[in-house]
């Protein structure tokens, strides 16, 4: 078993969040949204960050997404973020996060870990995990586990 984990943890930050970032406007008319673009990414090699401390220190810098590699190293932790508003509420939609070598037979060296957050407003909405690395007791979405997928359930609210 892989000791050095692939830990990814995403924010789905919801709707009037004071974060100097780009808001994707989700149309839920349309069934798939590509957030790459709007994925801000932060590396953290010592593994000193904290959900508190990734979303109010402005003095964190994140980069987009496109400014990383294909293939990211397995030791360091990745804190991703995005922001997100809707037309209306999101509580049939999954969150399924892209995974390069799942049709590889490396798939055991994938995404790991990944833990998703989602605030609104300043509260926490929800902590689900995803990932090969989880136990499938603690996934979310326990079919087709190398999928690494979330509901959201977000209400309008």
């Amino acid at each position: 078993m892989r000791t050095n984990l692939l830990n990814i943890l995403l924010f789905l930050l919801v709707a009037n969040m004071s974060i100097a970032q780009e808001v994707y406007q989700l149309d839920t008319n349309y069934p798939v949204h590509d957030l790459d673009d709007y994925l801000e990414v932060i590396e953290d090699g010592d593994h000193a960050l904290s959900v508190e401390k990734v979303l109010y220190d402005s003095n964190l810098v994140f980069t987009p997404l496109d400014s990383f590699p294909s293939f990211l190293n397995v030791d360091p932790v990745y804190w991703a973020k995005f922001q997100i508003t809707s037309d209306g509420a999101l509580e049939t939609w999954t969150l399924e996060f892209e995974d390069r070598l799942s049709e590889n037979v490396r798939w055991v060296c994938s995404n790991g870990k990944v833990d998703v957050f989602a605030y609104a407003n300043g509260k926490q909405l929800f902590h689900k995990k995803t990932g090969v690395d989880y136990a499938k007791s603690e996934r979310e979405i326990k079919e087709k586990w190398i999928l690494n997928r979330v509901y959201l359930n977000i209400p309008s609210d």
